[in-house]
């Protein structure tokens, strides 16, 4: 999991293509298979991902979708819909209270930042993340919002927890079942 913003065109996408080669230098993880899951939402972000890590060798992305982007290439990712954020979080409630869950204290951290602010990040992230319920605008006609985020306020980040909750969810469900959920270029 790794969150990364910087200026540069491409440089965010980058951060995937930087974990692999990082890890790929750890012994016995050389010419591993990556499963790459990134997450999917209107801005169409997870097909760059793809581009920047084209020319690596077993490198996979998942396609939950079956649409295809502009150039007719699968979309890449997992869709980040309040229906599956629910799902997300409802896994990870159940995952830390039942000590499922464990943090390596070695994890890779590229990208600037120690491993420290990435924990740090994560669990600052993880208090922010919570249920909102939004009331309609028309009581009558219309049921209340619900909403999963962790942006209780504009400027805040949940890119770490988004990789959390997907990463989590994706350990039991998806690989119970690939083809439940597509599959992947």
């Amino acid at each position: 999991m790794e969150s990364y913003r910087n200026p540069q065109p491409l440089a965010e996408y980058t951060v995937v293509r930087q974990h692999i080669e990082t890890l790929r230098q750890i012994p016995g993880l050389e010419s591993s298979t990556f499963w790459v899951i990134p997450e999917s939402n209107l801005s169409g972000h997870a097909s760059l991902h793809v581009v920047v890590c084209s020319d690596m060798p077993n490198v996979r992305f998942m396609c939950e979708d079956t649409k295809k982007d502009a150039h007719g290439n699968k979309m890449a990712g997992f869709r980040t819909t309040e229906n599956n954020k629910r799902m997300m979080a409802t896994k990870l409630h159940a995952s830390l209270d039942n000590d499922r869950l464990y943090l390596y204290d070695k994890f890779v951290s590229v990208g600037g930042r120690s491993r420290q602010d990435v924990r740090a990040a994560m669990f600052s992230q993880l208090r922010m993340f919570s249920r909102v319920v939004l009331p309609p605008l028309d009581p009558i006609k219309n049921m209340p919002k619900e909403r999963i985020t962790g942006k209780l306020r504009a400027g805040l980040k949940d890119d770490i927890m988004m990789s959390m909750l997907i990463c989590n969810a994706m350990m039991s469900k998806f690989f119970a079942d690939v083809a439940v959920y597509g599959d992947f270029v």
